[in-house]
């Protein structure tokens, strides 16, 4: 079995099918092998290229292949270019900010709480992060 990628338990398929579609504007993918690609099975392939297809993100033909019924997925650049995109990738993009949150990092994060000795209301770490972030 030649899957390159086995999605995580945190990677939804359809952010799976959009990456790679999205790396390949212009390119062409047949239903069946980003099945395989992927790893993701079939029905759920092809549930998640119905909707993009609706968006106009991509166009699907059938064809046949190996002489088997599938469809041709034909990525639609000049959508792509024009950021029609999916409501999940956006909101990826606008959590990517909270990666610095100085909380993370922070040696007082156990102690950090409500009511405790490090209170997140008061924290100058937290207040410039805020502030840094707000002017984005």
């Amino acid at each position: 079995m030649d899957v390159l990628f086995m999605p995580s338990r945190g990677i939804r398929a359809e952010d799976l099918i959009y990456r790679e579609l999205i790396e390949n504007p212009g390119s062409v993918f047949y239903q069946n092998e980003l099945c395989r690609k992927l790893g993701v099975n079939s029905k759920t392939v092809s549930k998640v290229l119905r909707k993009f297809e609706e968006r106009g993100i991509i166009k699907r033909e059938k064809a046949y292949r190996s002489g088997k019924i599938t469809y041709r997925i034909i990525v639609l650049k000049k959508e792509i270019e024009q950021g029609n995109s999916l409501s999940t990738t956006t909101t990826k993009t606008s959590l990517d900010m909270f990666i610095d949150i100085p909380c993370f990092s922070c040696i007082h994060m156990d102690n950090c709480y409500e009511g405790g000795y490090y209170e997140p209301k008061y924290c100058p770490w937290i207040k410039e992060w805020l502030e840094a972030n707000i002017k984005k």
